[in-house]
């Protein structure tokens, strides 16, 4: 029996590499076809500067720690050259837009350094579970079953890639639970190294992003529940008071430590998120427009996460239940997760998924308890693997479109669309499958409208931005476009600008293709249509009015053809020669 399980321990640890050798390759192979993302241009800027910069920016703001790890080896490996006015103060969007596609011309090149820099954390909290989780229930199969469930899950091969602070949020918030788990779970002769990495961890996790403050109160609910559960006299209570308090003072000097002490930086970042929270966003949901749901994230959760993974988490819960062990070791990851969960039904910026991302290394640790050592005949087992095998089908059948994975609760990636946007689906991340898209089907021209913040041009397609936020500046004047008669040609729209979620003013500008069939859909995110002409070309001269302000009725009336050439012109000192 000891050689079997010397055997399967040895075994456990191959199965172990194996699992993250493919997390790995999948991670690599989503980073080369996928196009970057909106934020990662903000993100990648404000990592350049961190290293290469004397002065500390408020460029996302939120803490600067994940962008630090970013742009160490972009710091590494690049000199890159930096917009010549910033101030403390300034358009942070067009700043680092101007940095990633115009000063310099290797941004695609610094966007792949940075994205490694993601990868490496991924790979790290990947490995942490499946130690947490082994450690935890005392069986490398638990370790397994969660590092697993971890790495097949969409929602994490999602972000896992991209150069942003929510995966980098997700390793630092589990690494400090897990810390303070190793430290608390000694009865005597704790080790001072690991009580020290405790309070440096959860320094590291308040400084990845403002919402690592959540480590905070459920410290000091784990606290409470491990002391009343044992019925400890008054000094574990004094004892334990301390700790807590010290774990969060050095968190703090950490936390001042990679802000640099710049207070003013502190007040800038910590009064826009405060300012953001309570004034909410404008977010989509099911064709509505609104500044915050409580049940946005519930439902998020429920159509974004496997059904299968779902089925694990409450099996795992009424297991638990049904066990009726309720000792605080297996309880605080479960808080952890409900901690992140709490959080976001009380937040009014309703934006996606990834906000929910730091709750899943502990849900996968505390799935892990379905492996605990049994009888193999154990139903739970059985159950367990199909629900397994169920999750690594989907997981693959999705790729690599991770962040558009969608249950069937919706009906799938292609229909979720009109349920949710944003980085829930559509995060500008498949313009270089349209360009792709382009060469296999010899179109060199697209008149197109994206949720990105990289050109048309960084990927080598031929095109003219559309008007509307954020591909194209706003100068209603000169607007070629006429949503109701679309000039004949190639579009392609993202999911988000044809919901008109971020179109001020005017929501409806795509609705006329929005209630059209795509000629196709690139990663679920980007539609393509072919607009054929209607009519004769016809040449419009336009002066001091914009093409819009023409009727639908008098347009029809008087050009009878969608086909218009329109040109501009200044009728206070020209003419108009046909």
């Amino acid at each position: 029996m000891k050689a079997e399980q010397d055997l399967f321990s040895r075994c456990g640890r191959w199965l172990a590499m194996l699992l993250l050798l493919i997390f790995f390759g999948r991670l690599l192979a989503t980073a080369q076809v996928k196009s970057a993302t909106f934020d990662e241009t903000l993100h990648v800027f404000e990592a350049a500067l961190y290293w290469q910069n004397k002065t500390l920016y408020s460029v996302v703001q939120n803490p600067p720690l994940v962008n630090s790890v970013i742009g160490f080896p972009l710091a590494l490996t690049f000199r890159p050259h930096f917009p010549d006015s910033i101030e403390p103060i300034s358009n942070w969007l067009e700043l680092s837009k101007s940095f990633m596609w115009e000063i310099n011309d290797n941004g695609l090149q610094m966007l792949a350094v940075g994205r490694l820099a993601i990868i490496w954390l991924a790979l790290l909290l990947a490995a942490l579970v499946y130690r947490w989780s082994g450690q935890l229930f005392s069986t490398k199969t638990a370790g397994l079953l969660a590092l697993l469930l971890f790495t097949f899950d969409p929602n994490i091969l999602a972000h896992s890639f991209l150069a942003t602070t929510d995966l980098g949020m997700a390793f630092f918030y589990t690494l400090a639970g897990y810390l303070i788990w190793r430290y608390w779970r000694y009865d005597l002769r704790r080790p001072i190294w690991l009580y020290m990495a405790a309070g440096v961890a959860i320094g590291l996790a308040l400084a990845a992003k403002f919402s690592g403050l959540i480590i905070i109160p459920a410290l000091i609910g784990i606290a409470v529940y491990k002391l009343v559960t044992a019925h400890a006299p008054r000094r574990d209570w004094w004892r334990t008071a301390l700790e807590a308090a010290g774990w969060v003072a050095i968190g703090a000097v950490l936390f001042l430590l990679v802000y640099r002490f710049s207070w003013q930086t502190l007040d800038l970042d910590f009064s826009w998120q405060s300012e953001h929270q309570l004034q909410g966003r404008t977010s989509f949901l099911s064709g509505e427009f609104s500044r915050g749901w409580w049940y946005f994230f519930p439902l998020v959760m429920a159509i974004k996460t496997p059904i299968s993974t779902m089925l694990l988490v409450i099996l795992s819960v009424t297991l638990y239940t049904w066990r009726r062990r309720w000792d605080w070791q297996t309880v605080w990851p479960l808080l952890l997760a409900s901690g992140i969960f709490a959080a976001s039904m009380v937040s009014r910026v309703n934006i996606g998924y990834r906000y929910l991302l730091p709750m899943l290394p502990p849900l996968a640790v505390f799935v892990g308890q379905l492996a605990r050592p049994g009888d193999r005949k154990n139903p739970v087992l059985k159950i367990s693997a199909a629900l397994l095998i169920m999750t690594v089908i989907v997981s693959m059948a999705i790729h690599p479109h991770y962040l558009a994975y969608f249950n069937a609760l919706v009906g799938g990636p292609d229909h979720a669309w009109r349920v949710v946007v944003d980085s829930n689906i559509d995060w500008g991340q498949d313009l270089q499958g349209l360009a792709a898209y382009m060469d296999e089907n010899s179109f060199d021209f697209v008149n197109a409208n994206w949720l990105g913040s990289a050109p048309l041009e960084a990927y080598g397609i031929n095109g003219r931005a559309v008007l509307g936020w954020p591909a194209a500046k706003e100068n209603p004047l000169y607007d070629w476009f006429y949503p109701a008669r679309p000039a004949p040609g190639f579009y392609a729209f993202s999911a988000t600008q044809l919901q008109g979620l971020y179109l001020r003013g005017d929501k409806a500008r795509f609705a006329w293709f929005k209630e059209r069939q795509p000629l196709a859909k690139i990663g679920y995110s980007l539609f393509v249509y072919d607009v054929p002409a209607e009519g004769e070309e016809v040449g419009l001269a336009l002066s001091g009015i914009g093409i819009e302000t023409i009727t639908v009725e008098d347009f029809d009336q008087a050009f009878k053809s969608n086909d218009l050439q329109p040109r501009w012109y200044d009728a206070r000192s020209s003419i108009v020669w046909p």
